[in-house]
């Protein structure tokens, strides 16, 4: 019956990380898509969002 219970548990634990992960490569893939559109719309002024967000992304613990 213990075993049972081992398998159970540890049966759920799987989907939970890649819906974080999915979730988490969204919100990246939305911001630099709004990073994007900022730096390609307006003025002759624009912001150079892309590299900080890059530089975030690539610090993050996976």
């Amino acid at each position: 019956m213990r075993r049972n219970k081992r398998k159970l548990l540890t049966a759920k634990a799987p989907s939970r990380p890649k819906l974080r992960n999915a979730i988490r490569w969204v919100l990246y893939i939305l911001c630099i898509f709004l990073a994007f559109v900022t730096a390609n719309s307006g003025d002759y002024t624009k912001p150079l969002l892309l590299i900080p967000i890059a530089l975030c992304i690539s610090l993050c613990p996976a």
